[in-house]
C-alpha cells in the first residue's frame, strides 16, 4: 500500500517491468468494514509483509444453478444446531465476503458483537531505552533456565526466555507498554 493513505484505493496495483504484479484489497473500503485497522489481502506480494494474520492457498468457488439455490436458503439453517456456514460462497466469491462471514458467524456462536482488536504502533525506544532492553534481554537470555518467561511489547514485538518442559511447566507473561520498563528493571 502506498505510505500515504489518502492515496489508497479499494484494489491497488503494482507492477514492474518483469512483468511481475500484485494486488492489494482494501477490505474495509469494499465491504464497508468499520475498523481502526485495515484488512489487506494481496495476491502475488513482493515480499512477505508485516503483521500477516493468515496465509493459506484456496481456489474461488465455481458458480452454478444449484450453489445460488443453495445460498439463497442458508438463512433458513444458518445458526441452527450450533452450526454456522461462512466462506467466500457466501456472498460473490471474493475475499471479503469470506472475512465478513466469518464475522458473522463469530459474532453469532459467541452471541455478542465481535471487535477487531487494535495493534498500536510498535513501540519506538530512544537509543538508551534501546541499551537497556538490549541489557535486560541478554540478562533473561543468560539466566532464565527453569520455565517460560515472555515480554509482550506493546505493537506486537515479543521475546521469550527459557522453554517450558516436563518437570517445570511455569510459564509467565509480561506486557510491556512503555519502553521505561527495561530501565526499571535495572
Amino acid at each position: 500500500m502506498p505510505r500515504n493513505s489518502s492515496a489508497w484505493s479499494a484494489w491497488n496495483f503494482l507492477g514492474t517491468s518483469s512483468r511481475v504484479f500484485s494486488v492489494t484489497y482494501w477490505l474495509n473500503q469494499i465491504q464497508k468494514i468499520e475498523s481502526v485497522r485495515p484488512f489487506l489481502v494481496t495476491l502475488n506480494p513482493p515480499c512477505v509483509p508485516d503483521h500477516v494474520l493468515l496465509k493459506w492457498n484456496t481456489s474461488l468457488p465455481v458458480p452454478s444453478v444449484a450453489a445460488a439455490k443453495a445460498y439463497l436458503q442458508l438463512d433458513q439453517i444458518q445458526g441452527k444446531r450450533g452450526i454456522w456456514f461462512c466462506g467466500v460462497y457466501n456472498g460473490h466469491g471474493f475475499h471479503e465476503d469470506g472475512l465478513k462471514s466469518g464475522k458473522a458467524a463469530a459474532q453469532g456462536l459467541l452471541g455478542k458483537k465481535c471487535d477487531v482488536l487494535l495493534n498500536p504502533k510498535k513501540m519506538s525506544p530512544s537509543w538508551t531505552e534501546a541499551g537497556a532492553r538490549l541489557l535486560v534481554i541478554r540478562f533473561f537470555n543468560q539466566y532464565v533456565s527453569i520455565g517460560n518467561l515472555i515480554l509482550v511489547e506493546e505493537g506486537g514485538s515479543v521475546f521469550s526466555f527459557g522453554k517450558a518442559c516436563d518437570k517445570c511447566c511455569v510459564k509467565s507473561v509480561i506486557q510491556v507498554h512503555d519502553p521505561l520498563f527495561y530501565w526499571k528493571l535495572q
